[in-house]
């Protein structure tokens, strides 16, 4: 007569929850009670219950799982260091609706009409194309669109402090 791992009562047929490879026979009641339970919650209430008479399959359950479980923790923390790291390169300020970060994303070119009257034949006359940077919200979607096309306002700034520097050189006020 096969007996219950969990209380020791006499096994139910068909009744078995199995781990791995290992099979645990319960009765009726047990069954109902761990079935569908997650794989470390059987195995220990096997343990505790010590009706289970092959002790050194669990424990190279227990072995294995901890194993298991060491390298997933390392592949993680490698793909949290990963992430911040992209995070932190991707980064450009605060999201204006949520206030989540701001990711850069790809530069974008977006054809644009750049004629007179509105035609429905776009040739390489009337058409052109804009380069955008794209900034997107990591937490709630959120996209802005800026464009990367020098300004002169950007390439003024350069020049003075180019200016500056050679006037520094030379003595010059």
């Amino acid at each position: 007569m096969a007996q219950c791992v969990f209380c020791g009562d006499k096994a139910a047929i068909g009744k078995t929850i199995t781990v791995g490879t290992i099979q645990f026979k319960s009765c009726a009641d047990c069954y109902v009670k761990y079935y569908g339970r997650n794989d470390k919650e059987i195995v220990d209430a096997v343990w505790s219950a010590g009706f289970f008479k092959d002790g050194a399959s669990l424990e190279n359950w227990y072995k294995d799982r901890q194993e298991s479980l060491t390298e997933k923790a390392e592949l993680l923390r490698n793909e949290i260091a990963d992430l911040k790291s992209k995070l932190e390169k991707q980064s450009a300020g605060t999201c204006p609706k949520c206030g989540g970060t701001m990711l850069k994303g790809n530069d974008l070119s977006i054809l644009a009409y750049s004629g007179g009257l509105p035609t429905l034949n776009l040739s390489s006359l009337n058409t052109d194309y804009m380069t955008v940077h794209v900034l997107t919200c990591d937490q709630c979607g959120y996209i802005e669109f800026y464009s990367a096309a020098s300004s002169a306002g950007k390439l003024l700034k350069q020049k003075e402090t180019q200016l500056e520097e050679i006037t520094a050189e030379l003595g010059e006020e």
